[in-house]
């Protein structure tokens, strides 16, 4: 195209033609030729179109220049057509819209039903998506491609845009396409049913655990959601206070159910599935959790963080530094030797560990390489040692100390050649470095 003017009168001759076959209402016109003008609706651009040709169609001077192309106009319900050609007696029998049937002109009854299925959630942001029958956009494809048309938009764009553009407005809320607190799909049928599908994003609630009572699993074994656990004792009032349909637990590693998790504690992530509410008072929250927990955990420091933080939380579990006391009862009789043993031989040293008998059940059979930093001794009994041991997170203390039959190697049992008895495990320090 040489000029602006060439272009608009392309811009009028197509639009001539579709109307001949099609009938378009407004905005499935102007949504043709969405990527021309500024500032504009498509149904302002589809009126715009439908004005211009009515001026072709009709003159004071000369009357109605075109019948065809009026009654073209007129059928789509565009109402300076229609009143034209009601003053001149020729009726004119309205269609719908050959590409939405009918429904760009529901938007605001869309919009309406939209507001009320949000009136429950609290937000800032949202986005709006939607989905529409293949063969809507099937039809409109193939009308881009029949009068090779390239400054289209497909027609679930406009529909999200402009719903979009009325919950801005009556709600005085966000559009934010990055991090939406609330996404609303908007599901078309294919005869033109709506319905309205509201997905909160979860909120992450990081905080501390002391596990202060031992027997107490950290998740609730699996098909047993009323069994007491740090999960549970943790997640349960956040779900209430959310208005939530549930969470999951991210924690920095878990200790066994006869381990007791102490110092300042293990971090753990709440990740908030679907809530209702996003503002929460998180100081009533925690003194809630340690008032109904009596004593079996305590949490601190709660607050809200991104997502990904959860990334680094099982990270933590993986790579950071933490430090156990172990009481260790022995079959025989330890020694002072003994103990300097332990403390000179696993100092910085690697520790290979093939997947625990115990733990076979729910995790990949390999090898894992892990390190102890050091081990302190005290001998607190004929054949009781009582070991602080540093090491990298992920490692298995009590193989670490038993062998597992020789799947942990170095081990502690093997190094000093006397069998364990009994092992009392404490968690008292988990380095956190985020």
């Amino acid at each position: 195209m040489s000029s602006t003017s060439e272009d608009f009168n392309e811009v009028l001759s197509k639009s001539k033609k579709i109307l001949e076959r099609y009938a378009l209402c407004d905005s499935c016109l102007g949504r043709l030729f969405a990527n021309l003008g500024y500032g504009l609706t498509n149904a302002d651009r589809g009126r715009a179109i439908k004005t211009l040709l009515l001026l072709k169609a009709y003159n004071s001077l000369h009357g109605i220049t075109d019948e065809n192309l009026a009654k073209n106009l007129a059928r789509t319900g565009f109402k300076p057509a229609l009143t034209l050609l009601q003053a001149k007696k020729i009726s004119v029998k309205i269609v719908m819209c050959h590409l939405c049937r009918g429904l760009m002109e529901r938007i605001e009854e869309i919009v309406e039903k939209t507001i009320n299925a949000l009136k429950s959630y609290e937000f800032d942001t949202f986005l709006v998506g939607a989905t529409v029958p293949q063969h809507l956009a099937e039809k409109e494809e193939e009308i881009w491609r029949q009068y090779k048309i390239n400054t289209g938009e497909m027609i679930k764009s406009e529909l999200t845009r402009e719903i979009g553009k009325q919950i801005e407005k009556q709600m005085h809320k966000k559009y934010d396409p990055q991090k939406p607190d609330i996404t609303i799909i908007i599901y078309i049928g294919d005869t033109g049913e709506v319905s309205i599908h509201v997905n909160p994003s979860p909120i992450f609630i990081y905080g501390k655990y002391r596990k202060l009572k031992r027997g107490i699993p950290q998740t609730p074994l699996k098909d047993d959601n009323t069994q007491i656990s740090v999960q549970t004792l943790i997640a349960d009032p956040i779900i209430r206070a959310a208005e939530a349909r549930g969470a999951k637990f991210h924690a920095a590693g878990r200790e066994d159910v006869d381990v007791l998790t102490l110092g300042s504690g293990r971090p753990f992530i709440v990740e908030v599935q679907v809530p209702r509410k996003r503002t929460l008072n998180l100081k009533e929250i925690e003194e809630e959790i340690n008032k109904n927990a009596r004593g079996i955990i305590e949490v601190h420091g709660l607050k809200y963080v991104s997502r990904s933080m959860v990334a680094k939380i099982k990270a933590l579990a993986e790579f950071a530094k933490k430090t156990y006391k172990a009481t260790v009862e022995f079959e025989e009789e330890v020694t002072d030797e003994d103990a300097k043993k332990i403390e000179e031989n696993f100092r910085n040293i690697e520790i290979k560990q093939r997947t625990p008998t115990r733990v076979l059940h729910r995790r990949v059979d390999k090898v894992r390489t892990k390190i102890v930093y050091w081990i302190k001794v005290e001998k607190t009994g004929p054949q009781r040692l009582t070991l602080t041991i540093n090491c990298q997170g992920g490692l298995y203390v009590k193989e670490l100390i038993h062998g597992d039959q020789g799947r942990t190697k170095p081990n502690i049992s093997e190094l000093i050649g006397k069998k364990v008895k009994r092992i009392i495990l404490d968690v008292v320090d988990i380095e956190e470095k985020t």
